[in-house]
This record gives C-alpha cells, structure tokens and sequence, in this order.
C-alpha cells in the first residue's frame, strides 16, 4: 500500500474525526488560557564568585550552579520567611516559579520569580537573591575560614611558648649575674644559649604561619565576590497568557489523536478512497469522476468520460450499456441520459440493478459501475464478486464526490415518494 493511500483512506475517510478532535483540542487550549490566574514575574541579577567566563559553556555551568542553590526548597522557604509571605508552599514555588538563566555569555545571572501578587514577587526574589549569593559564600569560603582559623590558633599557640621562653631566659640571666662560680656560671649559660635556640626556631616557624595567613587574605582578597547587580522592583505588567502556544499545543494534540482514532477506525473497518483505488480493487478500468457539483453543469465535464466509454465499447463491441449503482437504492437515470447525450456514437445506455444483471439482460451487454468515491472495503468486495459472477463485459467505473451524491440520493428519495404516492 502506498503512502498517499493512507494518507486518502485517513484523512480522506474520516476527517470529520479529525476535524472534531482538533477543535476539541483548540477548546481546550482556549479553556487552560481563560482558566489560569495571571501572573507576574520579577527578575534580579547577580553574579556568583566565579572568574569571566569566555564561552556559553562555562556561563551555562554558573548558571546550573546558581539554579541548583535557588530551587533548594530550603532556600526558597527562607526567603519566603524572609519576605514575609507564609500562605505559599516553597515545594511548588521552587519547581514551577523560580528560573535563572546566564545573559549571554557573561558570568551576570538572572534570577527570575513568578507569583500572582506582584509585590510578593520582588520580595521573594531579592530574598533568594540574598540567599543565594549567602550560600555560595558558606559553601566556596567555608574551606579558607577553618584555614585562617587554624593558622591564627597556630601563631597564637606560637606566641604563646616564645613568651614563655622569654620568661625563662630573663629568669636564666638574673641567676648568671648573681653567679659566684666560673663553673656556676658557664652552666646557666649554657641553659639561656638553649633556650634562645628554641627561642628562634618557635619565631622563624611563627613567620612561617604568618606568611601563610597573609597570602591567602591577599589571594582571597583578588577572588571576585558575589553580589546582587540589580535587584527586583515590582512588575508592571502581568505575563503574558501564552495563547499561542495553548492553542498550537491544543491542535497538535487534537491532530495526533484525530488521526490516531482515525487510523483504529480504518484499522477495523477499511474503507477505499478515490476512483483508482475502488477500481484496483474490482480490477476494472476507470472511465472518470463526476464533478462534485451539482448535476445540472455536469454535461461540461462528460466530454472525457464519453470519450472513454465510446472507446470501451467499441472495444467491447457491445451496441448497450447498463449503468450499474455499486451502492443500492441510489437512481442513475439522469446519469444513464446524460452518457447517452454522444453525438459521435449511437449507445443505448440505461440503469440497471444488481439484481436485474445477468437474468433480467438479453443480448450483449456492457456494464458500467457507478459508486461514489469513498466505499467501505467489505462493499466494494462484495461487488466485486457480483462481478466475478456476471458474463457480461466490464467496461469500467464512473465515481462521483459528496456533491453529486446528495443531489442523488435527494433524486432517489423523491423519486420513491412519487412511486408510493402513484401506488396510493
């Protein structure tokens, strides 16, 4: 099976399916637009202590970072303490209502909160605002606060023993000079000598510390600090209602499920789309289709379908024609009258029923099919066997669209009320 096949058997067929469901979708897009409060979002920006960045990539992971620290429900329930605001649920406004995205490729962030109240917008978002940059500086100075801390209670603990040794050597030098002995005196020497050793090994080891703490207060005094650039004013406007995308969500999905039932209906009951397919089917030739229009302007189209019969029955070499209705009950005699309308050739061309040909039909006989251009497959098969059956030559299929087949069936309505009206 072809490609356009499916699409005709699809959309061909059922399209009144699909039609629905798309404007079913569309009203349910139009009902998420009238149904939803309106919102109001306030955007601050702010930098984080990172370094400029020189690419999308680099400004991207900044901003994965700033993002992972605002949609904390623990940071969103602190600024909303923060702010104030204790009727909203911190769980919800960090999934649906906070959002930062970098500007461009720079390290500057946006941080953006969404709330029905527009002052309680900007309060939130300068609060997270605050948070954030409170918890970047917790997390990438904790580290260098408990080195500082160390190194101070070193140098403290430093100061400490050489006060201590001090004390000792001046101790040391009273008792050298009140020394009455050379040999009394050499060994008090030699305890300050020692003494003043440890002495400066405790200072060059002090300096050591405090060259430490000094290089890092001057690396961290060059780190770039996190700060709030711009902060939140309250919003003017309310967001916008997204209508476009409601609406073209609503079609999309009316369209997918139109052609999905679509697809189950043809699945379970196949139907036959177009005059090639129909005649495939029966293995007949196609002779054309009456436009789908009403049949008083339709002589203007039969030049091409008489031409086709002429030669079919020449072919055929059959002097009648007997139009057959593929579908019951439907009254060919106008159509019969107009194919007969051919001055380049004498045909007696007139209605036939199903269950008039073979037995009711003397002589040769050709058949014409006549259908309209959209047939449930089980039909069209069991047609197909009619003519399986019939001796008489096939010599094609006339189809006709919507259009001719009201005026038809119209035709066949009065023309049964007029036989029952002549049989009261």
């Amino acid at each position: 099976m072809e490609l356009n096949d499916i699409g005709r058997r699809i959309f061909g067929a059922h399209y009144p399916i699909i039609v629905l469901l798309v404007v079913i979708g569309m009203a349910v897009g139009l009902l998420l637009v009238v149904t939803s409060s309106r919102t109001y979002t306030a955007s601050a920006r702010l930098v984080l202590d990172n370094q400029d960045t020189k690419s999308r990539s680099e400004s991207t992971a900044i901003a994965d970072t700033a993002k992972a620290i605002a949609t904390s429900p623990a940071q969103v329930r602190a600024a909303l303490e923060r702010a104030g605001v204790r009727d909203r649920s911190a769980v919800e406004i960090a999934k649906r209502h906070v959002s930062i995205s970098a500007l461009g490729t720079s390290a500057v962030l946006q941080l953006s909160v969404s709330d029905r109240n527009r002052h309680v917008a900007a309060a939130v978002t300068n609060a997270l605002a605050e948070r954030v940059i409170r918890t970047r500086l917790a997390v990438s100075n904790g580290q260098l606060q408990q080195v500082l801390v160390g190194l101070q209670e070193r140098i403290d603990e430093l100061n400490t023993k050489i006060a201590e040794l001090d004390a000792q050597a001046d101790s040391l030098a009273v008792r050298l000079a009140d020394a009455t002995t050379a040999a009394g005196a050499s060994a008090l020497r030699g305890q300050r000598d020692g003494l003043l050793q440890s002495r400066d090994l405790l200072v060059q080891q002090r300096s050591v510390a405090e060259s430490e703490r000094v290089s890092l207060l001057s690396a961290d005094a060059t780190h770039p600090k996190p700060s709030i650039i711009s902060r939140a004013t309250v919003p003017g406007h309310a967001d916008s209602s997204h209508f476009p995308s409601y609406l073209a969500l609503g079609i999309l999905l009316g369209l997918i499920l139109g052609i999905g039932c679509a697809g189950v209906v043809e699945l379970i009951r196949p139907t036959l789309v177009g005059g090639d397919a129909i005649a495939r089917e029966l293995g007949v030739a196609v002779l054309g289709a009456l436009p789908n229009e009403p049949l008083a302007v339709a002589p203007r189209a039969l030049h091409t379908i008489r031409a086709r019969l002429r030669l079919t029955a020449e072919a055929a070499q059959v002097p009648d024609i007997g139009v057959v209705p593929l579908i019951r009950g439907v009254d060919l005699d106008d159509i019969a009258k107009l194919l007969a309308q051919d001055p380049l050739a004498a045909l007696s061309i007139r209605q036939l029923d199903v269950d008039e040909t073979p037995s009711g039909v003397s002589g040769r006989l050709g058949l014409v099919v006549v259908c309209p251009s959209e047939l449930e497959k089980a039909e069209v098969v069991d047609f197909g066997q009619f003519l399986s059956l019939t001796p008489q030559p096939v010599l094609g299929l006339i189809t006709y669209g919507r259009g001719s087949a009201n005026e038809l069936h119209r035709r066949s309505a009065r023309g049964e009320k007029q036989e029952e009206e002549r049989a009261a």
